[in-house]
């Protein structure tokens, strides 16, 4: 099944709407560079982002902690 226009997104809807649920079950993050990260062990990762109601798409902040 494609994600477009034709179909109304049905992928981008059945992934990230709250038809089923309260909150949205699954959150995408785009346009991180992980490549500071290739080689690195990885012990923790948190994505904070600002949570405005009504939108469905923020700023987020990505902290990693790597073994040392």
């Amino acid at each position: 099944m494609s994600d477009a226009p034709e179909n109304h997104f049905a992928v981008h809807n059945a992934l990230l709407t709250k038809r089923d649920f309260s909150e949205r079950s699954l959150l995408i993050h785009e346009d991180i560079n992980p490549a500071p990260l290739i080689g690195e062990k990885l012990r923790y990762a948190f994505a904070a982002p600002l949570r405005i109601r009504g939108m469905d798409a923020s700023l987020v902040n990505v902290i990693v902690e790597v073994e040392s």
